[in-house]
Parts: C-alpha cells; sequence; structure tokens
C-alpha cells in the first residue's frame, strides 16, 4: 500500500519489499519471536460517543500487531470511510488514541460500518511505529461490486457523428455517466441506448447499485475527426496482445489513457508503426495528429521520429512533416506525447503515418538490449 506504484505494475522500491519479507521469516521461522513482522491487522470495532465533538458517535477499531503504538499520516485523506445501514459510505476522520483508532463522519450520525484502503489504487497512512502499513480491510459485510465486473465502450459512426454503446457485465448494476468530465452521480443520466456524440468530449461512466456508487467506472476521452471509421491498410503488425480495438484503434475516436494502457492503445515490439488511411474521398486537411505513451518502467517509449504523408491515389506520397521526438527514453513516469502537424492547406483522400521505434532499450535502461515497444492511439484527421 505504500512502496506500490498504481501508475507502473513494476515498482522499484524491491529492497523494503524483501525487508519485509524477511522479517516474517525471521520471526516465524528463526526464533526471532520478539520482532515485529507484520502491519497493524484489524480485529473488531464498536459504537461509541465521542467526548471532543458533542453528540458525535463513531466507531473504535481495535488491532491486533499494534506494537508500541499506532501511528496516523496527517493529510486531508486519512483512507477511512464511514457508512450508515443505508451503505453510503462518506470520508471519515480519524484520531489514534494508543493502539485503537477513532474514526467518524459528520455525514453519518449514526454510524454503522468502516472501510480502510478499501479501493482499487489505495494509499497507506495507518502504520505501526515500525514503520509497517495496516492491510485493507472492512467492518460490513455489505455486497462489494469491483472492476472486475467491465463497462465496454464500442463505437458506432454516423456521418460526422459517434455513438457509444456502453456494455456492462453485471446487470443488476445501472449506468451513469456524464459528457462534460464531471463525475457521475445520482443525478446524472442512466445509460440505456447508444450515447450520440458529435463533438471532442469526455465521457465518464459509473455503476451504481441503487443508491450506491461502486468502484466501477471508466472514463473515455472522444474525439471527433475526418478520419472516423475510415479504412486503415497496415504494412506493419501491431501486437496480439496489445491490439486496441483491432483494426479500428486508430480511428475509433477513442484517445488513449496515460494511466490505463488497455484503453485505446495499440502496441508494437521492436517493430515500427506503418499504416495509411483511406478518408474514401477527397478531402480539405488543415491538421494531423497522433498520440504515443511513454512508460520507460514497462519498455514502453516514444519513436525516434516520425514522419507524415499525404496522397491523393494512394500510390503516390508526398512528405508532410517529419517530427523527431527530443524526450529521453529513460524520463521516468507515464505520460503521453501528440505528434502534429498544424496549418496546412491540402486536399487529399490518403493520409500515411511511420513512426520508427528506436527498436531495443537503451543501455541504460534495466531492459537493455531487449524489444523496445511502441503504443499508439487515435491518428486524428481534421
Amino acid at each position: 500500500l505504500d512502496i506500490g506504484d498504481f501508475n507502473n505494475i513494476h515498482p522499484k522500491n524491491k529492497q523494503e519489499a524483501g525487508r519485509r519479507l524477511a522479517l516474517i521469516a525471521l520471526h516465524n521461522n528463526y526464533g526471532f519471536n520478539e520482532l515485529e513482522y507484520s502491519g497493524p491487522a484489524y480485529t473488531r470495532g464498536r459504537v461509541e460517543n465521542i467526548p471532543w465533538i458533542e453528540d458525535m458517535k463513531g466507531i473504535r477499531l481495535n488491532f491486533d500487531y499494534a506494537g508500541s503504538g499506532l501511528v496516523l499520516k496527517k493529510g486531508k485523506v486519512t483512507g477511512f470511510k464511514v457508512a450508515g445501514r443505508d451503505q453510503i459510505f462518506y470520508n471519515g476522520d480519524a484520531r489514534v488514541e494508543g493502539n485503537s483508532v477513532v474514526v467518524w463522519s459528520e455525514h453519518v450520525p449514526k454510524p454503522y460500518a468502516v472501510r480502510y484502503a478499501f479501493t482499487n489504487t489505495p494509499v497507506a497512512t495507518l502504520f505501526n511505529n515500525a514503520g509497517l502499513p495496516a492491510s485493507s480491510f472492512r467492518t460490513d459485510q455489505f455486497r462489494v461490486f469491483t472492476s472486475s465486473a467491465e463497462i465496454k465502450v464500442s463505437s458506432i459512426f454516423n456521418n460526422k457523428a459517434m455513438a457509444f454503446k456502453i456494455e456492462n457485465s453485471e446487470p443488476e448494476l445501472q449506468l451513469r455517466y456524464t459528457l462534460d468530465g464531471s463525475e457521475p452521480g445520482l443525478k446524472s443520466p442512466v445509460y440505456y441506448n447508444p450515447v450520440l456524440v458529435r463533438k471532442t468530449t469526455k465521457l465518464k461512466v459509473r455503476a451504481f447499485h441503487g443508491s450506491q456508487s461502486t468502484e466501477i467506472q471508466k472514463s473515455f476521452q472522444i474525439v471527433v475527426h475526418k478520419a472516423l471509421n475510415k479504412p486503415v491498410e497496415y504494412n506493419s503488425s501491431y501486437q496480439d496482445r496489445y491490439p486496441g480495438n483491432g483494426k479500428t484503434t486508430m480511428v475509433d475516436g477513442l484517445k488513449g489513457d496515460s494511466l490505463d494502457i488497455s484503453t485505446g492503445w495499440q502496441g508494437y515490439e521492436g517493430n515500427d508503426l506503418d499504416l495509411i488511411i483511406d478518408l474514401e474521398k477527397d478531402q480539405s486537411i488543415s491538421s494531423v495528429s497522433i498520440g504515443f505513451l511513454q512508460q520507460q518502467d514497462s519498455w514502453i517509449f516514444f519513436p525516434e521520429w516520425l514522419e507524415f504523408f499525404y496522397s491523393e491515389d494512394g500510390e503516390t506520397f508526398l512528405p508532410l512533416l517529419k517530427i523527431e521526438n527530443n524526450i529521453s527514453p529513460l524520463k521516468e513516469g507515464s505520460f503521453v506525447k501528440y505528434f502534429s502537424t498544424v496549418d496546412l492547406n491540402i486536399k487529399a483522400r490518403y493520409i500515411k503515418v511511420f513512426a520508427r521505434n528506436i527498436g531495443v532499450c537503451p543501455p541504460e535502461h534495466v531492459g537493455s538490449g531487449s524489444k523496445a515497444w511502441i503504443f499508439a492511439d487515435e491518428v486524428i484527421v481534421k
């Protein structure tokens, strides 16, 4: 909970993970009985009055492996959520008292349940004095819906608009959505039929069970442009492991997400990206762009360089622009870069995009000499 990285499936702090495993072995197998080897583990809780807030009730939580005392990191977010019997959870306030924690919320006058670090990507806030984090826990037995119930979005095209069909694998759940980037709530529209989108927007979807918001949510950046659902000819092959939506990925209107490589991205391992889009008739074009992802810890890098071409007959291609990448392949983090042509004044039916893979991971990289990946998303033609 405290040494992972939700942006990266290969977190760097292996040393501390190994040290904590060694503590368990030393305690359980080598006779170091006094060694603190576990973070706090929830045992029981009870509702009681809070003496420092008049007419307020909270829940006192007790723990095993509290060691010489508990520590709560200071910050606006405690990691605790509180609910009444209505099963609606609110962010909770928390106070450490010796080997217990008292949790409450001004929104819950009659608390019934507490959850701690009970999300897909929680951040640890509760530790013992040995510096070991408490595990996620909950005091309730309410039904939990998790992101194993996928929300899938597919595109239906109609001239200059798109209708997005949303699929839900849990029929008991109700899907609500927004088109302005705000978080869906109980007042947001309920999804029944495909959602018509005529302009670039951000679609957010969340699943609800009655009035209870679940952890099942997705967001999609949608862009409307001239190449939507047009035929694509691939002169190089993408990997079956990361096909995106297949042959329509580059023209399906969905932009890639820097935090979710399963959404919108198409992967090329060791080879270049080389494709041609047929706009089906001559079009006036003012710009062409394409996005790429870099996560060097996952061996995904920006292309070495990229070049755009255009053609009226599909045989003779004229160069538009060549762009060199100026970002180091060793730059840490997860981020997206769009390579773009602007202020064009051309007519063309065909657009070609070629992106040069760096080939292999650079010498300074942990995967030096292994095949490098390119992850690409939408080719946007305006």
